[in-house]
Protein backbone atom coordinates (compact mmCIF):
# COMPACT_ATOMS: atom_id res chain seq x y z
CA UNK A 1 0.00 0.00 0.00
CA UNK A 2 2.88 2.07 0.98
CA UNK A 3 4.36 1.45 -2.20
CA UNK A 4 1.37 2.33 -4.37
CA UNK A 5 1.44 5.79 -2.60
CA UNK A 6 4.77 6.89 -3.14
CA UNK A 7 4.81 5.86 -6.79
CA UNK A 8 0.74 8.19 -7.11
CA UNK A 9 2.97 10.68 -5.29
CA UNK A 10 6.27 10.58 -7.71
CA UNK A 11 3.22 10.70 -11.09
CA UNK A 12 1.42 13.88 -9.56
CA UNK A 13 4.96 15.83 -8.73
CA UNK A 14 6.14 14.65 -12.28
CA UNK A 15 3.01 15.90 -13.86
CA UNK A 16 3.01 19.01 -12.46
CA UNK A 17 6.57 19.83 -13.31
CA UNK A 18 5.60 18.77 -17.23
CA UNK A 19 2.18 21.18 -17.37
CA UNK A 20 3.00 23.85 -14.40
CA UNK A 21 3.94 27.08 -16.40
CA UNK A 22 6.23 28.06 -13.26
CA UNK A 23 7.82 24.83 -13.81
CA UNK A 24 9.42 25.78 -17.21
CA UNK A 25 11.75 28.32 -15.41
CA UNK A 26 13.92 25.62 -14.40
CA UNK A 27 14.61 25.43 -18.51
CA UNK A 28 14.83 29.35 -19.04
CA UNK A 29 16.57 30.91 -21.58
CA UNK A 30 19.01 33.39 -20.93
CA UNK A 31 18.81 37.52 -21.40
CA UNK A 32 21.08 39.64 -23.00
CA UNK A 33 22.25 42.80 -22.90
CA UNK A 34 24.42 44.49 -25.05
CA UNK A 35 26.24 48.05 -24.33
CA UNK A 36 27.33 50.62 -26.96
CA UNK A 37 29.02 53.26 -25.78
CA UNK A 38 29.59 56.64 -27.74
CA UNK A 39 31.62 59.86 -25.81
CA UNK A 40 28.17 61.30 -24.79
CA UNK A 41 25.67 58.58 -24.37
CA UNK A 42 25.06 55.54 -24.15
CA UNK A 43 22.72 52.71 -26.20
CA UNK A 44 21.87 49.28 -24.64
CA UNK A 45 20.34 46.02 -26.64
CA UNK A 46 18.45 44.22 -24.30
CA UNK A 47 17.56 40.45 -26.04
CA UNK A 48 14.85 38.83 -23.16
CA UNK A 49 13.41 35.77 -24.29
CA UNK A 50 9.49 35.60 -24.68
CA UNK A 51 8.51 32.27 -23.22
CA UNK A 52 10.60 33.83 -19.80
CA UNK A 53 8.92 37.35 -20.27
CA UNK A 54 5.47 35.95 -20.53
CA UNK A 55 6.48 34.00 -17.27
CA UNK A 56 7.15 37.41 -15.41
CA UNK A 57 3.71 39.32 -17.04
CA UNK A 58 1.55 36.24 -16.91
CA UNK A 59 0.21 37.10 -20.44
CA UNK A 60 0.87 35.67 -23.71
CA UNK A 61 2.32 37.78 -26.25
CA UNK A 62 2.45 38.26 -29.88
CA UNK A 63 3.02 41.00 -32.78
CA UNK A 64 -0.31 42.26 -32.08
CA UNK A 65 -0.62 42.43 -28.68
CA UNK A 66 2.68 43.82 -28.63
CA UNK A 67 1.84 47.20 -30.26
CA UNK A 68 -1.25 46.77 -28.36
CA UNK A 69 0.85 46.20 -24.78
CA UNK A 70 3.96 48.89 -26.12
CA UNK A 71 3.49 51.60 -23.21
CA UNK A 72 3.07 49.60 -20.50
CA UNK A 73 6.46 47.18 -21.65
CA UNK A 74 8.24 50.33 -21.79
CA UNK A 75 7.47 51.57 -18.71
CA UNK A 76 8.24 48.22 -17.46
CA UNK A 77 11.88 48.12 -18.91
CA UNK A 78 12.56 51.01 -17.53
CA UNK A 79 11.40 50.23 -13.98
CA UNK A 80 13.53 47.00 -13.89
CA UNK A 81 16.89 48.21 -15.92
CA UNK A 82 19.05 51.39 -14.94
CA UNK A 83 22.48 53.08 -15.64
CA UNK A 84 24.19 54.64 -12.60
CA UNK A 85 27.21 56.76 -12.66
CA UNK A 86 30.05 56.76 -9.89
CA UNK A 87 28.66 59.85 -8.33
CA UNK A 88 25.06 57.82 -7.60
CA UNK A 89 23.33 59.65 -10.80
CA UNK A 90 21.19 57.60 -13.00
CA UNK A 91 21.38 57.89 -16.75
CA UNK A 92 18.28 59.07 -18.04
CA UNK A 93 16.55 56.10 -20.46
CA UNK A 94 14.36 56.13 -23.03
CA UNK A 95 13.12 52.82 -24.93
CA UNK A 96 13.65 53.32 -28.60
CA UNK A 97 12.12 50.29 -30.08
CA UNK A 98 10.54 47.14 -29.03
CA UNK A 99 10.19 44.21 -31.49
CA UNK A 100 9.97 40.37 -31.83
CA UNK A 101 12.67 38.08 -33.53
CA UNK A 102 14.69 34.93 -32.98
CA UNK A 103 17.58 34.37 -31.61
CA UNK A 104 19.35 31.01 -32.32
CA UNK A 105 15.93 30.06 -33.49
CA UNK A 106 14.35 30.59 -29.99
CA UNK A 107 11.61 34.14 -29.49
CA UNK A 108 13.10 37.09 -28.14
CA UNK A 109 11.84 40.48 -27.47
CA UNK A 110 14.29 42.94 -28.71
CA UNK A 111 14.25 46.07 -27.01
CA UNK A 112 16.61 49.18 -27.76
CA UNK A 113 17.52 51.77 -25.28
CA UNK A 114 19.47 55.05 -24.92
CA UNK A 115 20.45 56.36 -21.64
CA UNK A 116 22.05 60.17 -21.19
CA UNK A 117 24.48 60.53 -18.92
CA UNK A 118 23.90 63.20 -16.24
CA UNK A 119 26.11 66.54 -16.93
CA UNK A 120 29.67 66.10 -15.75
CA UNK A 121 29.44 62.71 -15.00
CA UNK A 122 32.08 60.27 -15.71
CA UNK A 123 31.77 56.92 -17.28
CA UNK A 124 34.86 55.39 -16.12
CA UNK A 125 33.25 52.94 -13.75
CA UNK A 126 29.60 52.74 -13.79
CA UNK A 127 26.67 50.35 -12.46
CA UNK A 128 24.26 48.82 -14.47
CA UNK A 129 21.24 46.96 -12.26
CA UNK A 130 18.76 44.73 -14.82
CA UNK A 131 16.35 42.45 -13.10
CA UNK A 132 14.01 42.40 -15.89
CA UNK A 133 12.20 38.79 -15.68
CA UNK A 134 14.34 37.86 -12.41
CA UNK A 135 12.26 39.65 -10.74
CA UNK A 136 9.92 36.83 -11.07
CA UNK A 137 11.96 34.04 -12.51
CA UNK A 138 14.68 33.82 -9.88
CA UNK A 139 16.83 30.96 -11.79
CA UNK A 140 17.30 33.55 -14.47
CA UNK A 141 20.58 34.80 -16.08
CA UNK A 142 21.20 38.13 -17.49
CA UNK A 143 24.78 38.44 -19.96
CA UNK A 144 25.81 41.82 -19.86
CA UNK A 145 28.02 42.35 -22.75
CA UNK A 146 29.97 45.63 -23.97
CA UNK A 147 30.05 45.05 -27.80
CA UNK A 148 30.95 48.78 -28.52
CA UNK A 149 33.34 50.85 -27.13
CA UNK A 150 36.27 52.80 -29.10
CA UNK A 151 38.34 53.52 -25.91
CA UNK A 152 38.62 50.12 -25.00
CA UNK A 153 39.28 49.05 -28.74
CA UNK A 154 35.57 47.23 -28.81
CA UNK A 155 34.31 47.49 -32.42
CA UNK A 156 30.94 45.30 -32.33
CA UNK A 157 32.49 42.25 -33.61
CA UNK A 158 33.82 40.52 -30.50
CA UNK A 159 31.37 42.09 -27.39
CA UNK A 160 33.36 41.55 -23.57
CA UNK A 161 31.28 39.88 -21.29
CA UNK A 162 30.71 42.46 -18.16
CA UNK A 163 29.32 40.44 -15.78
CA UNK A 164 26.35 37.64 -15.05
CA UNK A 165 23.26 39.15 -13.29
CA UNK A 166 21.42 37.25 -11.15
CA UNK A 167 19.08 36.84 -8.06
CA UNK A 168 21.87 37.40 -5.61
CA UNK A 169 23.61 39.89 -7.58
CA UNK A 170 21.23 42.42 -9.62
CA UNK A 171 24.27 44.75 -10.54
CA UNK A 172 27.33 44.62 -12.75
CA UNK A 173 29.82 46.81 -12.42
CA UNK A 174 31.71 47.90 -16.01
CA UNK A 175 35.08 49.31 -15.28
CA UNK A 176 36.78 51.46 -18.14
CA UNK A 177 39.27 52.68 -16.48
CA UNK A 178 41.79 50.84 -18.57
CA UNK A 179 40.70 52.30 -21.92
CA UNK A 180 42.11 55.62 -24.25
CA UNK A 181 41.87 56.89 -27.34
CA UNK A 182 44.85 55.90 -28.09
CA UNK A 183 44.11 52.02 -27.82
CA UNK A 184 40.79 52.59 -29.86
CA UNK A 185 42.84 54.24 -32.48
CA UNK A 186 45.86 51.73 -32.71
CA UNK A 187 42.75 49.35 -33.10
CA UNK A 188 41.06 51.29 -35.53
CA UNK A 189 44.69 50.85 -37.30
CA UNK A 190 44.50 47.23 -37.39
CA UNK A 191 41.28 46.51 -38.50
CA UNK A 192 42.36 48.69 -41.54
CA UNK A 193 44.58 46.48 -42.52
CA UNK A 194 43.03 43.32 -41.97
CA UNK A 195 40.26 45.04 -44.04
CA UNK A 196 42.20 45.89 -47.22
CA UNK A 197 44.52 42.37 -46.37
CA UNK A 198 41.55 40.40 -46.87
CA UNK A 199 39.43 41.89 -49.67
CA UNK A 200 41.34 40.57 -52.59
CA UNK A 201 39.35 41.84 -55.15
CA UNK A 202 41.08 45.84 -53.42
CA UNK A 203 44.49 44.04 -53.76
CA UNK A 204 43.91 42.90 -57.39
CA UNK A 205 42.42 46.50 -58.35
CA UNK A 206 45.68 48.13 -56.84
CA UNK A 207 48.31 45.25 -58.23
CA UNK A 208 46.32 45.17 -61.89
CA UNK A 209 46.91 48.89 -62.21
CA UNK A 210 50.42 48.99 -61.18
CA UNK A 211 51.21 46.60 -63.73
CA UNK A 212 51.51 49.21 -66.52
CA UNK A 213 53.69 51.65 -64.36
CA UNK A 214 56.96 50.54 -65.72
CA UNK A 215 55.61 50.80 -69.51
CA UNK A 216 55.16 53.34 -72.14
CA UNK A 217 52.46 53.17 -74.77
CA UNK A 218 53.03 53.84 -78.67
CA UNK A 219 49.91 53.58 -80.71
CA UNK A 220 47.83 50.90 -79.41
CA UNK A 221 50.08 48.69 -77.80
CA UNK A 222 52.52 48.24 -74.98
CA UNK A 223 56.08 48.88 -76.67
CA UNK A 224 58.96 50.59 -74.00
CA UNK A 225 60.01 50.94 -70.43
CA UNK A 226 60.13 54.09 -68.20
CA UNK A 227 63.42 54.55 -66.39
CA UNK A 228 63.35 53.65 -63.15
CA UNK A 229 62.46 57.16 -61.77
CA UNK A 230 59.55 57.45 -63.75
CA UNK A 231 58.53 54.34 -62.90
CA UNK A 232 58.33 55.20 -59.61
CA UNK A 233 56.40 58.65 -60.14
CA UNK A 234 54.11 56.95 -62.12
CA UNK A 235 53.57 54.41 -59.13
CA UNK A 236 53.17 57.44 -56.38
CA UNK A 237 50.89 59.36 -58.87
CA UNK A 238 48.54 55.74 -59.52
CA UNK A 239 48.65 55.13 -55.65
CA UNK A 240 48.62 59.03 -54.53
CA UNK A 241 45.27 59.26 -56.55
CA UNK A 242 43.88 55.79 -55.61
CA UNK A 243 44.18 56.73 -51.94
CA UNK A 244 42.55 60.24 -52.35
CA UNK A 245 39.67 58.90 -54.02
CA UNK A 246 39.13 56.61 -51.24
CA UNK A 247 39.87 58.64 -48.58
CA UNK A 248 37.40 60.65 -49.58
CA UNK A 249 34.04 58.36 -50.16
CA UNK A 250 35.18 56.62 -46.94
CA UNK A 251 35.35 59.87 -44.98
CA UNK A 252 31.48 60.95 -46.85
CA UNK A 253 29.98 57.45 -46.18
CA UNK A 254 31.06 56.85 -42.59
CA UNK A 255 29.55 60.82 -41.87
CA UNK A 256 26.14 59.80 -43.70
CA UNK A 257 26.85 61.91 -46.40
CA UNK A 258 26.49 59.80 -49.18
CA UNK A 259 25.10 56.57 -48.88
CA UNK A 260 24.56 54.21 -51.52
CA UNK A 261 23.60 50.39 -50.99
CA UNK A 262 26.74 47.75 -51.06
CA UNK A 263 25.28 45.72 -53.33
CA UNK A 264 26.01 47.78 -56.45
CA UNK A 265 29.04 49.14 -55.09
CA UNK A 266 30.42 45.48 -54.82
CA UNK A 267 29.51 45.14 -58.55
CA UNK A 268 31.11 48.30 -59.64
CA UNK A 269 34.63 47.21 -57.82
CA UNK A 270 34.53 43.73 -59.34
CA UNK A 271 34.31 45.97 -62.84
CA UNK A 272 37.07 48.40 -62.15
CA UNK A 273 39.20 45.02 -62.47
CA UNK A 274 37.79 44.13 -65.50
CA UNK A 275 38.37 47.93 -66.71
CA UNK A 276 41.83 47.85 -65.73
CA UNK A 277 42.92 44.34 -66.95
CA UNK A 278 41.67 45.39 -70.61
CA UNK A 279 43.83 48.72 -70.05
CA UNK A 280 47.10 46.28 -69.14
CA UNK A 281 46.23 44.45 -72.57
CA UNK A 282 45.70 47.35 -74.50
CA UNK A 283 46.46 50.82 -73.69
CA UNK A 284 43.17 52.41 -73.63
CA UNK A 285 43.69 55.23 -71.12
CA UNK A 286 47.45 55.32 -71.24
CA UNK A 287 48.73 58.05 -69.42
CA UNK A 288 45.70 58.47 -67.59
CA UNK A 289 46.13 55.67 -64.84
CA UNK A 290 46.05 58.47 -62.13
CA UNK A 291 42.46 59.74 -63.24
CA UNK A 292 41.12 56.24 -62.86
CA UNK A 293 42.70 55.60 -59.89
CA UNK A 294 40.77 58.39 -58.47
CA UNK A 295 37.73 57.38 -59.97
CA UNK A 296 37.54 53.81 -59.17
CA UNK A 297 39.36 55.01 -55.46
CA UNK A 298 35.65 56.34 -55.08
CA UNK A 299 34.18 53.35 -55.34
CA UNK A 300 35.90 51.59 -53.29
CA UNK A 301 36.29 54.01 -50.73
CA UNK A 302 32.20 53.38 -50.26
CA UNK A 303 33.26 49.68 -49.49
CA UNK A 304 35.12 51.06 -46.66
CA UNK A 305 32.61 53.14 -45.67
CA UNK A 306 30.29 50.71 -45.28
CA UNK A 307 32.83 48.46 -43.30
CA UNK A 308 33.33 51.82 -41.18
CA UNK A 309 29.56 52.49 -40.69
CA UNK A 310 29.02 49.32 -38.63
CA UNK A 311 31.26 50.30 -35.96
CA UNK A 312 28.44 52.52 -35.08
CA UNK A 313 30.38 55.74 -33.43
CA UNK A 314 29.95 59.36 -33.75
CA UNK A 315 31.39 62.19 -32.72
CA UNK A 316 35.35 62.15 -31.90
CA UNK A 317 35.24 58.12 -31.77
CA UNK A 318 33.82 58.16 -35.42
CA UNK A 319 36.80 61.09 -36.65
CA UNK A 320 39.59 58.66 -34.57
CA UNK A 321 38.01 55.70 -36.31
CA UNK A 322 38.09 56.79 -39.40
CA UNK A 323 41.74 58.08 -39.19
CA UNK A 324 42.87 55.04 -37.76
CA UNK A 325 40.85 52.68 -40.37
CA UNK A 326 42.65 54.76 -43.34
CA UNK A 327 45.62 54.78 -41.85
CA UNK A 328 45.95 50.92 -41.63
CA UNK A 329 44.41 51.23 -45.34
CA UNK A 330 47.10 53.11 -46.79
CA UNK A 331 50.40 51.23 -44.61
CA UNK A 332 48.97 47.69 -46.48
CA UNK A 333 48.58 49.29 -49.51
CA UNK A 334 52.33 50.62 -49.14
CA UNK A 335 53.28 47.33 -48.12
CA UNK A 336 51.85 46.08 -51.28
CA UNK A 337 53.63 47.98 -53.33
CA UNK A 338 57.12 47.90 -51.69
CA UNK A 339 56.48 43.89 -52.49
CA UNK A 340 55.10 44.12 -56.24
CA UNK A 341 56.86 47.12 -57.26
CA UNK A 342 60.57 46.26 -57.86
CA UNK A 343 59.60 42.42 -59.22
CA UNK A 344 57.88 44.45 -61.73
CA UNK A 345 60.66 46.94 -62.71
CA UNK A 346 62.54 44.03 -63.47
CA UNK A 347 60.89 41.87 -65.12
CA UNK A 348 59.58 44.67 -67.64
CA UNK A 349 63.39 45.07 -68.60
CA UNK A 350 63.13 41.19 -69.82
CA UNK A 351 61.28 39.19 -72.83
CA UNK A 352 59.04 37.41 -70.38
CA UNK A 353 57.10 40.46 -69.01
CA UNK A 354 54.76 41.10 -72.07
CA UNK A 355 53.65 37.24 -71.56
CA UNK A 356 53.34 37.55 -67.69
CA UNK A 357 51.48 40.92 -68.07
CA UNK A 358 48.93 39.32 -70.84
CA UNK A 359 48.82 35.93 -68.53
CA UNK A 360 48.20 38.41 -65.30
CA UNK A 361 45.48 40.51 -66.33
CA UNK A 362 43.40 37.61 -68.23
CA UNK A 363 43.47 36.07 -64.81
CA UNK A 364 42.62 39.20 -63.12
CA UNK A 365 39.72 39.61 -65.68
CA UNK A 366 38.26 35.60 -65.48
CA UNK A 367 38.24 36.58 -61.71
CA UNK A 368 36.44 39.79 -61.92
CA UNK A 369 33.50 38.42 -64.56
CA UNK A 370 33.37 35.60 -61.72
CA UNK A 371 32.62 38.04 -59.13
CA UNK A 372 30.18 39.72 -61.21
CA UNK A 373 28.32 36.74 -61.31
CA UNK A 374 28.01 36.14 -58.03
CA UNK A 375 27.08 39.51 -56.51
CA UNK A 376 24.94 39.73 -59.16
CA UNK A 377 22.80 36.20 -58.85
CA UNK A 378 23.59 35.36 -55.11
CA UNK A 379 25.44 32.56 -55.76
CA UNK A 380 29.08 31.19 -55.99
CA UNK A 381 30.48 29.69 -58.60
CA UNK A 382 33.54 27.39 -59.38
CA UNK A 383 36.07 30.38 -59.96
CA UNK A 384 35.49 32.41 -56.71
CA UNK A 385 35.70 29.15 -54.79
CA UNK A 386 39.36 28.52 -56.29
CA UNK A 387 40.03 32.44 -55.55
CA UNK A 388 38.67 31.98 -52.58
CA UNK A 389 40.89 29.33 -52.26
CA UNK A 390 43.85 30.97 -52.94
CA UNK A 391 43.53 34.07 -50.80
CA UNK A 392 43.28 31.50 -47.70
CA UNK A 393 47.20 31.33 -48.74
CA UNK A 394 47.71 34.95 -48.37
CA UNK A 395 50.40 34.64 -45.52
CA UNK A 396 52.63 32.36 -48.09
CA UNK A 397 51.85 34.64 -51.57
CA UNK A 398 53.46 37.68 -49.63
CA UNK A 399 56.58 35.36 -48.29
CA UNK A 400 56.95 34.51 -52.17
CA UNK A 401 56.05 38.32 -53.13
CA UNK A 402 58.70 39.41 -50.46
CA UNK A 403 61.62 36.92 -51.97
CA UNK A 404 61.07 37.67 -54.97
CA UNK A 405 60.91 42.22 -54.75
CA UNK A 406 64.29 41.21 -52.53
CA UNK A 407 65.48 39.26 -55.44
CA UNK A 408 64.92 42.04 -58.04
CA UNK A 409 66.52 44.46 -56.00
CA UNK A 410 69.22 42.97 -55.64
CA UNK A 411 68.91 41.93 -59.55
CA UNK A 412 68.40 45.89 -60.43
CA UNK A 413 71.09 47.06 -57.95
CA UNK A 414 73.84 44.65 -60.01
CA UNK A 415 72.13 46.00 -63.12
CA UNK A 416 72.93 49.67 -62.18
CA UNK A 417 76.32 49.52 -60.52
CA UNK A 418 77.47 47.11 -64.31
CA UNK A 419 76.29 50.25 -65.88
CA UNK A 420 78.29 52.56 -64.10
CA UNK A 421 81.20 50.48 -64.47
CA UNK A 422 80.88 49.95 -68.11
CA UNK A 423 80.67 54.11 -68.38
CA UNK A 424 83.30 54.67 -66.36
CA UNK A 425 85.84 52.21 -67.64
CA UNK A 426 84.70 53.29 -71.58
CA UNK A 427 87.24 54.57 -73.84
CA UNK A 428 86.55 56.88 -77.02
CA UNK A 429 86.70 55.29 -80.08
CA UNK A 430 88.39 57.75 -81.74
CA UNK A 431 91.91 58.84 -80.53
CA UNK A 432 93.06 62.69 -80.90
CA UNK A 433 95.18 63.64 -83.51
CA UNK A 434 98.96 63.73 -83.30
CA UNK A 435 101.06 65.16 -85.27
CA UNK A 436 104.14 63.13 -85.52
CA UNK A 437 106.16 65.00 -87.79
CA UNK A 438 106.69 68.28 -85.07
CA UNK A 439 109.51 68.00 -82.79
CA UNK A 440 108.92 67.02 -79.09
CA UNK A 441 108.79 70.12 -77.33
CA UNK A 442 110.78 69.72 -73.37
CA UNK A 443 109.92 71.40 -70.63
CA UNK A 444 113.44 73.75 -71.20
CA UNK A 445 111.99 74.72 -75.07
CA UNK A 446 108.84 75.82 -73.22
CA UNK A 447 110.71 78.00 -71.00
CA UNK A 448 112.74 79.88 -73.65
CA UNK A 449 109.80 80.48 -75.15
CA UNK A 450 108.02 82.12 -72.44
Amino acid sequence: MWRKLVLAIAVCFVCIAAFHPAATAHVTLTSYVALDFDRDRLAAELQLPLDQLELALVTKFDDDLLRRRDGELRAYVLAHFAVTAPDGRTYAAEVRDLSLNRVDDAPYVRVQLFLHAPPHAGAERLIVHDDIILHRVVTHRILISVRRDFDQALFGSEPKLAGIAMLSQKDVIIDRSAGSAWRGLRAAFVLGVHHIAEGTDHLLFVVVLLLVAPLTAAGARWQGTRTLRDTLRAVCLIITSFTVGHSLALAFGAAGWLVVASSPVEVLIAASIVVTALHALRPFFAGREPVIGFAFGLIHGLAFATALKDFGFHGAALGLSLLGFNLGIEAMQLAVVILVVPSLVYASRTRAYPPLRIFGATLAMLAACAWIAERVSGHDNAVTQAVAGLAAHGQFAAWVLALASFAATLALRASHRRARNEHAHARPLVQPRRDFDAPAMHSDDVLDQR
